[in-house]
């Protein structure tokens, strides 16, 4: 798998510096400088959208409300390149595209990119139809198709077409609407009823030609939407089997909830790595992407399911609120009211509270990224114990795994669960690290892939506990991956009155090795018995014994008591391979430190 990098140059055209005019470019934002996050968003949305920046530029101008004659610089385009473009360009493109405008362009540009099909998958599949194995056997044909998320939906988009069009031909004797459209049906009722010759149409194709992406360069973000996906959607299925719902068409609402998500994994891979980076407690992936595409995929998603005129419940539960409106029918005092059912005589609700308990079971099986994982745990695990019993998780996470049998030979971590002790345990701690991370502010301020690197380090966090294992992680591998070429923790020893050195990493001078007195004349003129006192970290620029630059940071470990000393030395090309200022990274990585040592 590639993990989502850094954006890419904006091609091979050779461009100026492009410099747009506006006063306001994101809601927080002000003044006319463009800020880095909202240079970084161009960048992502230029990348993913556009073939070509001009076409960018104008469509992020037009997400703008006014422009000023000032020229503000992107700094994105400061750094690769761009174009020059005059307000009177952009003013000619002034209208903000709509909601629908957005989702239509969505709907072309995901169609044609569509999701990777395992060839394994097809290739079987194919040489079944071929053979007669699904002659009189359908069910067998979609148990097959269930291995792969992008197969059964390309099938069921295809044969949806070819039905609707063969419904509505003079030669048919199909019974339509009043408004003259064919009957709606719901997935499993279109793939039981298009003809075996159809589908081998459909399927007869290969993997480059069902869509434009290769499974094999997936990254972690589309992986873990995969396994997300796959989860939802299998949770739904066995849940729809205890309350008298058809667990065939809960599994194929739970996928569709799940496409606009990958979908957009997929085809705006940035934007969507992006969001999924920046989620909070207080947001929603759906709401993250709808600020930087203009539409939200679950309306995506939805657009899809309308086109290929599904069922009433399948709208309902997809969202669709005028399904949702038309279906509704008042209480009446003998129907019982629970978590699963509390709409009379409405399988679309129903539907779409077994996906709801699918999802977060699945969100809280991603605790490094959804801060509201153990909240998720929680809905989860008791509706879930509530219908199937305590071994219900188990059976959801075995059936997950026969349908992820087959991504799982390339991508063995997409069908790794543990048991539901252990994830709780697994849980509980990511939603301790996760406040941990909310309070290192100085992440925000750091290159990416360190942040990364840093986020990660964190998730080994226990509440209440110091492993040594993380401690020497960080020594070893996190202060080098971060740009320092050595470093020491000194710890202060109170009898003493000096601070000792307890761990180092790196060709540290032996000068720096030797204990430090607090209480002496001299520790006033000691960098490191300085910063032991002091709030704020100290850097000294200093030059090492061969004459190479180097920059020493050091800061006070322990916030309401003084316990230590961090001290870190950077590389000579630090500058100009992580960052123009160390500081940050150095404040990001003493926070880190301290929260490993439980001293926050």
């Amino acid at each position: 798998m590639r993990r989502s990098g850094n954006l890419p140059p904006p091609g091979d055209i050779p461009l100026g510096r492009l410099q747009l005019y506006y006063p306001n470019i994101l809601s927080g934002y002000g003044g006319s400088d463009v800020p880095e996050k909202a240079g970084t968003l161009f960048a992502s949305i230029y990348t993913d959208r556009f073939e070509h920046p001009a076409r960018a530029a104008v469509w992020f101008g037009a997400k703008t409300s006014e422009f000023s004659s000032k020229p503000a610089v992107c700094p994105f385009f400061q750094r690769s390149g761009g174009v020059k473009l005059q307000p009177e360009l952009l003013i000619g493109f002034m209208p903000i595209m709509s909601t629908e405008e957005s989702l239509e362009r969505a709907l072309e540009h995901v169609s044609q990119g569509w999701l990777p099909a395992q060839r394994s998958v097809l290739e079987r599949i194919q040489h079944q139809l071929e053979a007669g194995d699904y002659n009189n056997d359908r069910p067998k044909l979609l148990r097959d198709l269930k291995e792969d998320f992008s197969l059964y939906l390309y099938c069921l988009k295809e044969l949806s077409v070819m039905l609707n069009q063969h419904a509505q031909a003079p030669e048919q004797n199909w019974r339509l609407t009043e408004n003259g459209a064919p009957p709606k049906q719901t997935p499993v009722e279109i793939l039981h009823n298009s003809e075996l010759d159809a589908i081998r149409r459909v399927l007869g194709k290969s993997a480059a030609d069902i869509s434009q992406h290769v499974f094999d360069e997936m990254n972690d973000f589309q992986a873990l939407r995969l396994r997300e996906s796959m989860l939802s959607a299998s949770t739904a299925e066995i849940l729809a089997e205890s309350v008298q719902v058809d667990s065939e068409v809960a599994f194929s609402c739970g996928l569709l909830r799940q496409l606009g998500l990958a979908l957009i994994s997929w085809n705006y891979p940035r934007v969507y790595a992006r969001a999924m980076e920046t989620l909070t407690a207080e947001t929603t992936l759906d709401a993250l992407l709808k600020r930087a595409l203009g539409f939200s995929p679950s309306l995506l998603g939805l657009a899809f399911a309308r086109r290929w005129n599904l069922s009433d419940d399948v709208l309902i539960a997809l969202g669709d609120r005028k399904a949702q409106i038309a279906a509704r029918k008042p209480f009446g005092p003998e129907q019982e009211k629970d978590k699963l059912n509390n709409t009379p005589d409405s399988v679309g609700a129903t539907l779409a509270k077994i996906c709801e308990v699918g999802e977060a079971l699945a969100r809280a099986n991603d605790p490094q990224h959804y801060p509201t994982a153990l909240a998720d745990w929680q809905t989860a695990q008791e509706v879930i114990a509530s219908h199937l019993g305590p071994r219900g998780i188990a059976a959801i996470y075995s059936r997950t795994q026969e349908y992820l049998r087959e991504y799982s030979r390339r991508v063995p971590e997409v069908a790794e669960f543990v048991d539901a002790e252990a994830a709780r345990e697994t849980i509980s701690g990511a939603h301790y690290s996760s406040k941990l991370l909310e309070r290192n502010t100085y992440l925000r301020h750091i290159p990416e892939e360190i942040r990364h690197e840093i986020k990660a380090f964190y998730a080994h966090f226990k509440e209440n506990k110091i492993l040594k294992t993380n401690v020497r992680y960080f020594m070893d591998e996190l202060a080098p991956k971060s740009g320092f070429r050595c470093g020491c923790v000194y710890l202060y020893d109170p009898e003493r009155r000096v601070l000792a050195p307890a761990i180092k990493f790196g060709d540290i001078a032996e000068e720096h090795l030797r204990a430090v007195k607090i209480s002496s004349v001299l520790a006033h003129f000691d960098l490191v018995a300085s910063a032991f006192s002091l709030k704020s970290p100290l850097r000294e620029e200093a030059t090492d014994e061969w004459g190479r630059a180097r920059t020493v940071c050091v800061g006070g470990l322990g916030q309401a008591t003084r316990v230590g000393v961090l001290y870190l030395e950077t590389r000579d090309d630090f500058t100009q391979t992580i960052a123009p200022d160390p500081m940050p990274v150095y404040r990001a990585l003493r926070q880190a430190l301290s929260d490993c040592l439980n001293l926050t």
